[in-house]
């Protein structure tokens, strides 16, 4: 049988993302980081801005084939694992629909790890989500961003992303227990703890953005991460404030869920 490279190109063209941050989200508590990644493809395409140019595949991952989740009417297929490129923003867009096998969740990491780091990215930004009813009660009605990078970023980064969105760094005192925490070590995240101890071993530029949550309705989750990402890559190219800049479009596939009347905008 022939193996199928990792990354798959949908044409010849050939692309160059030395310098691209890359935006991915983590299939974590309430699907919040793959439901604003859906956002902002959805809203990309139908500004022109960004189109599908590749395929991951990997034997690790589950797979997924079914309408095409932003255009019915296109007869090519959505799949496990897409590629997107907003070339304007320096941007690559990746959105996964299924997680890794278990017993293959190291081996993805690590063959996505490879791919991320031959591509050159500068950065991996990661959307990811944990679970709310483990935050200390005292701010629990606090703003439930937080981030995290691995310690490669530089005090520059850091400080810009803060001036940007407003979001506060990921600290243990948030948590119902008083035990310290490494990473991305807490209930709801998935498998983001795994990428990012393999990111920090690796020596490699990495941000995460966590929502805490509870499972659910997400989709005000998910606009309201995705209104943070606009703030910190400046996908609308306008005033910082006020929030929302943009006018978020719902993918079609949307519309199994909510029938014709697909949310257009969800107060945080």
């Amino acid at each position: 049988m022939k193996n199928v490279n990792f990354y798959n190109p949908i044409d010849s063209k050939l692309r160059v993302w030395k310098d691209y941050t890359l935006v991915m989200p983590c299939i974590a508590i309430g699907n919040v980081g793959q439901l604003s990644v859906d956002l902002l493809i959805s809203t990309m395409l139908r500004d022109k801005k960004c189109q599908l140019v590749g395929r991951i595949h990997s034997r690790s991952l589950q797979s997924v084939a079914g309408p095409n989740a932003f255009n019915h009417e296109d007869p090519n297929l959505t799949t496990t694992c897409e590629v997107y490129e907003i070339p304007e923003k320096h941007l690559v867009v990746i959105q996964i629909r299924a997680p890794p096998y278990k017993e293959r969740r190291k081996l993805f990491i690590k063959e996505f790890s490879d791919w991320i780091q031959a591509c050159q990215f500068k950065t991996a930004l990661t959307l990811t989500s944990g679970l709310r009813p483990f935050l200390n009660p005292a701010i629990r009605d606090r703003t439930l961003f937080r981030f995290l990078t691995t310690s490669p970023c530089q005090e520059e980064f850091v400080e810009n992303f803060i001036d940007k969105t407003q979001i506060t760094k990921l600290s243990s005192d948030i948590f119902v227990t008083s035990r310290s925490i490494t990473g991305l070590d807490f209930a709801g995240a998935g498998y983001a703890r795994l990428f990012y101890r393999e990111w920090e071993s690796r020596g490699m530029n990495a941000l995460f953005i966590i929502l805490f949550c509870s499972e659910g309705d997400n989709l005000p989750e998910a606009y309201a991460m995705v209104n943070k990402l606009d703030a910190y890559l400046n996908l609308s190219e306008g005033p910082s404030n006020p929030e929302p800049r943009i006018e978020w479009k719902p993918p079609v596939s949307w519309s199994s869920f909510y029938g014709k009347k697909v949310p257009q905008e969800i107060n945080e």
